[in-house]
């Protein structure tokens, strides 16, 4: 059995697909950042600084190192940590 064949094995056992919970966190997450925009008017909701977007960078980087989304470069140099690894060039 290959990969897909058991992807598709197991989507089936779910009774659910990713594209599905995708479709209905997608259509979540819009109405949110609609029902935010109008509470807060068009203007007024960020980030607007670069200090903002790098605490936005760097949670999201948190998140996906906890997750275990393999691995993460460390500043724009070819520096990476990956799962298991040591810190050193990749």
């Amino acid at each position: 059995m290959n990969l897909r064949q058991e992807w598709e094995e197991f989507q089936d056992s779910q009774g659910t697909t990713v594209d599905t919970v995708w479709r209905s966190a997608a259509a979540a997450a819009a109405a949110a950042a609609i029902r935010i925009e109008r509470q807060l008017g068009h203007g007024n909701v960020g980030p607007w600084t670069d200090f903002e977007w790098g605490m936005i960078t760097g949670k999201l980087s948190a998140l996906r190192w906890a997750l275990g989304a393999g691995r993460w470069a460390l500043g724009a140099g070819r520096w990476a940590l990956g799962a298991g690894q040591r810190l050193g060039h990749a």
